[in-house]
C-alpha cells in the first residue's frame, strides 16, 4: 500500500479549490495512492481539511499551524482552535483520520518570533499526547531548537517532515522512534541517500509536500510511486516487501489498535 505521508490540497497560500481537490485525489487513486495526509498551515485550512475528511475516504487530516503563524503573543489563541478541532473529530469518530500537523519551528527569517514558537510547540505537543495523536514535524533553520525541544517532552508519536539533511539529527530521530519522510528532493540529490542509509525500513515514510515546488517542479501524490522506486531499487528491497512494511507503519500511526 501506497500513502502520501505529507501533502497541502490547502494551505495558507492557497485556499481550497474543489474542483482541484477533487481531480488531485482522484489522480492519486488512478494510480495507486490510497491515502493522502493533507496538513493544515493555518484557521482556513484547517477547516477545508476537514471538509475534505468528510468528503473523501482516501484524506487524512492533519490539524495544525504552520509556525510563522505564531508572530504575537495573541497568536495563542490557535492553539485552542487546534485542541478544539481535535477534539471535535475524535467526537464524531475520526480518530484514526487525523494527525497533528504541520507543527514545529521555522526560524528562517531573522524577525521570526523563536520564543513564541517554541512555547506554541511545547503546547500542541501536550495536545497531541493527550489525544494520542502521532505530528507532523517541521524543523526549518531550526532542527537543533526543534530536536531538543522533543527529546525533553519525550512523546516519541513523532514524524519527522523534510528532515533528510542531516545525518546526525537523522540518527538522533531514529534513536527515539521517529519516523524521516523521505521527498521528492531524493529523487534529485543522490547525498540524500547517505543521510537515510541506516534509518531501519520502518521507519521509512514518503511525501511530496505538494504543491511544494523542487528543482521547479511541483510534484502531485502521483510522484510517490518514483519516490518509492527510488528508494526500493537503491536500497535493494523488493516492491511487494517495502509496500507491506508501509502497510504496518500506517497502522501504526493510524489505528494503534491493529
Amino acid at each position: 500500500m501506497l500513502f502520501d505521508a505529507h501533502l497541502h490540497i490547502s494551505d495558507e497560500y492557497n485556499p481550497l479549490d474543489e474542483n482541484k481537490a477533487k481531480e488531485l485525489i482522484e489522480n492519486a487513486e488512478k494510480n495507486d495512492i490510497k491515502y493522502l495526509v493533507s496538513n493544515s498551515t493555518c484557521i482556513r485550512s484547517i477547516d477545508e481539511n476537514i471538509f475534505l475528511l468528510k468528503k473523501y475516504q482516501s484524506i487524512i487530516c492533519g490539524i495544525g499551524m504552520f509556525p510563522t503563524e505564531f508572530k504575537t503573543e495573541k497568536d495563542l489563541q490557535y492553539i485552542d482552535v487546534i485542541k478544539n478541532k481535535v477534539l471535535e473529530l475524535k467526537k464524531e469518530g475520526y480518530s484514526n483520520r487525523m494527525i497533528i500537523g504541520e507543527v514545529g519551528l521555522d526560524f528562517k527569517e531573522e524577525k521570526s518570533n523563536k520564543d513564541l514558537q517554541q512555547r506554541a510547540l511545547l503546547e500542541i505537543l501536550k495536545i497531541a499526547k493527550e489525544n494520542d495523536l502521532y505530528l507532523e514535524i517541521h524543523s526549518r533553520f531550526a532542527v537543533k531548537q526543534t530536536m531538543q525541544i522533543l527529546e525533553q517532552f519525550g512523546y516519541n508519536k513523532i514524524i519527522m517532515h523534510w528532515f533528510l539533511d542531516s545525518k546526525k539529527y537523522i540518527d538522533r530521530a531514529v534513536k527515539l522512534g521517529y519516523f524521516i519522510t523521505v521527498g521528492p528532493k531524493y529523487l534529485y540529490d543522490q547525498n540524500l541517500m547517505d543521510n537515510i542509509k541506516e534509518v531501519p525500513k520502518e521507519q521509512i515514510l514518503f511525501e511530496t509536500d505538494y504543491p511544494a515546488s523542487v528543482s521547479g517542479k511541483i510534484c502531485g501524490p502521483e510522484a510517490i510511486k518514483d519516490i518509492f522506486d527510488k528508494y526500493c531499487k537503491d536500497f535493494e528491497i523488493p516492491k511487494e516487501d517495502m509496500q507491506s512494511i508501509l502497510e504496518k507503519s500506517f497502522s501504526k500511526i493510524f489505528d494503534p489498535k491493529t
